[in-house]
């Protein structure tokens, strides 16, 4: 059970972080080149 629950938690993230990304517009990168070099 505890792999299984692991692995839930590790989608989650994943999910998240492709919330961020389609919350970011494209022009907003090209327009902050050194944000996206910190990140």
């Amino acid at each position: 059970m505890a792999e299984l629950m692991e692995e839930e938690q590790e989608i989650d993230k994943d999910q998240e972080t492709d919330k961020d990304a389609e919350q970011v517009p494209e022009p907003k990168k090209r327009r902050k080149p050194e944000r996206v070099l910190y990140l």
